[in-house]
Order: C-alpha cells, then structure tokens, then sequence
C-alpha cells in the first residue's frame, strides 16, 4: 500500500512503478480506473508532472476523490 498526502496544495503518492511523485493539485488534468497486475486503482495525471495511483483501499477515499475532482473540472473547463 502507498500512502498519499496532501500539503500546501500539493499531493504526493506513487507513481506505477513504485516511486514517489509528487505536484501541485492545480495541475491535475483527469483520472481514470487502472487494473492490471493486481494493481486497483485511480490514476490522477497531472498537466506536467507524470501520475499518481491511488489505491481503491486507500482510506478515506471518496474525501480525496472530493478534494481532487474541482481541480480537473477547473482545467478541463480552461482548456476546452
């Protein structure tokens, strides 16, 4: 399990492979529901900055989905 934090706007966690990535909220673009390899979860991907997999166990889940989902709006609207 990965854990993911949220500080000063910006959110960390871990990328496919196991390694920590980290950036801005504001520059998440989209999500999407990853499965593969025993691997469940959502894949927040940011404008420049890479993704991060956020494990459907992870606690607390639906808050964080929450919290992420006005920024995507917001960039989804910017670029459209």
């Amino acid at each position: 399990m990965a854990k993911i934090t949220i500080s000063n706007g910006t959110i960390q966690g871990r990328n496919y492979w196991g390694f920590k990535n980290s950036f801005p909220l504001a520059e998440s673009v989209s999500s999407y529901n990853f499965s593969n390899n025993g691997i469940n979860a959502i894949v927040l991907v940011s404008r420049n900055s890479g993704k991060i997999y956020i494990s459907v166990h992870t606690e607390k889940l639906n808050e964080l989905l929450e919290l992420i989902e006005p920024f995507i709006l917001k960039n989804n609207e910017t670029n459209a």
